[in-house]
């Protein structure tokens, strides 16, 4: 009854992994993407993925260039400020363990208080306060990529209008 049981549980484990992940298609049309975040891109009210989205981008180049950039520039700054925030929490619980630690009479008299050092503080600071324009800067990066994307099907939609002089007078020109 125990293998029974054992062999009824592996197979159930190995059904629910053996799950398919549904396949979107994105046709190549005139669809305008939307920028909502820097991880979300929508599609025609559809939210899309990394993997999606690159996929759209990939018959624009540029855009799909500046897309990457961005992808990477946050991911640098992303890890700045987990490295900032990890040095601040570090050197606050080496701190609180440090003033836990028993300070005889003599030692706080005397002015030899244990205390520990600012100076990670001022580190980590600094690591958290660099990776905010690193952040703006790759949002501002996916954000172009999405108005490049956009712009081709926007772009013979814009009109001017030139004023010309020739011999014979001038005149008004509508370009679009």
């Amino acid at each position: 009854m125990k293998y029974l049981k054992l062999i009824t549980l592996l197979l159930l484990s190995i059904y629910s992994f053996s799950q398919e992940k549904e396949v979107k298609t994105i046709s190549q049309g005139a669809y305008k993407l939307t920028y909502i975040s820097p991880s979300k891109v929508q599609l025609e009210g559809l939210v899309l993925s990394v993997e999606e989205t690159k996929a759209c981008l990939k018959n624009v180049p540029k855009s799909l260039e500046f897309y990457k950039k961005g992808r990477n520039i946050r991911t640098l700054g992303s890890i700045l400020i987990v490295v900032g925030s990890g040095i601040i929490v570090g050197n606050t619980i080496k701190n609180l363990s440090i003033a836990n630690q028993n300070n005889s009479e003599g030692d706080i008299i005397n002015g030899n208080v244990k205390e520990g050092s600012p100076i990670p503080y001022f580190i980590g600071l600094a690591f958290v306060g660099t990776s905010i324009p690193i952040l703006s800067s790759g949002k501002k990066s996916i954000r172009k990529s999405i108005d490049i994307y956009n712009s081709r099907y926007t772009g013979s939609k814009n009109i001017s209008v030139n004023l010309i002089t020739n011999q014979q007078g001038l005149g008004m020109a509508l370009v679009f």
